[in-house]
């Protein structure tokens, strides 16, 4: 009897697809960290923090945060496993841990499976960050480790990137934003840093409301 199916090998790469969350040494994590490093190197990008951490457009020659003044920092990610090598996560690292990750590359020519540790000082968000790296082999081979995933596609898909890559939630300003855009932009930038003040001071760190921004010129 003939069953008039369609098979197939595998799975859409819609249904395989899957997310990838971003861990920070943070009160959620105890102010504790570690995993093994599946990349040889670090992915930096400069992001805006507006309420939530987005990442610069500037090099597309269009970035809405850049005209309205908003200031840039570097954050380093690296896809990660934990010690049990069963969760895959995104690892985010500051300016300040990244030269012992600097020369670690350089004596070993990659980060793949280093074993990271990174800590704060004092139970406190804005505590001093410090890293310990156990070099590749000291714990598992990099062959006993799960194969790197697509990290740029994982952090496209968290930012909320379309398919050309550009941040369709980035506010709507005119070329040349006026006087009473900048005025708006600061005081919705300084309600969100009140806010993260306040949460900050309960020693907990939660990720603000997104807030709709709109052009006064529309």
């Amino acid at each position: 009897m003939a069953f008039h199916l369609q098979f197939s090998e595998a799975p859409s790469g819609e249904e395989v697809s899957r997310s990838y969350q971003i861990l920070r040494c943070d009160a959620e994590q105890k102010y504790k960290l570690a995993g093994f490093i599946l990349s040889p190197r670090i992915y930096g990008v400069d992001v805006h923090y507006v309420g939530r951490s987005v990442p610069c457009m500037q090099h597309t020659g269009d970035c809405a945060w850049c005209k309205l003044g908003r200031p840039t920092r570097w954050v380093g990610y690296a896809p990660c496993a934990d010690h049990n090598r069963q969760k895959l996560f995104i690892m985010e690292f500051t300016p300040g841990v990244m030269p012992s990750l600097v020369e670690y590359q350089k004596q070993f020519g990659s980060l793949r499976g280093a074993m990271v540790h990174l800590s704060r000082r004092h139970p406190r968000p804005n505590a001093r960050l410090d890293i310990n790296v156990l070099a590749a082999g000291a714990v598992l081979a990099p062959g006993d480790l799960p194969p790197m995933f697509d990290i740029e596609a994982a952090l496209a898909k968290i930012f909320g990137l379309d398919a050309e890559g550009k941040d369709p939630t980035q506010p709507k300003i005119a070329k040349e934003p006026d006087a009473a855009a900048a005025k708006i932009a600061d005081r919705i930038t300084a309600s969100l840093l009140g806010k993260k003040a306040a949460s900050d001071a309960a020693d907990g760190y939660k990720d603000l409301l997104e807030t709709d921004y709109f052009d006064p010129s529309e």
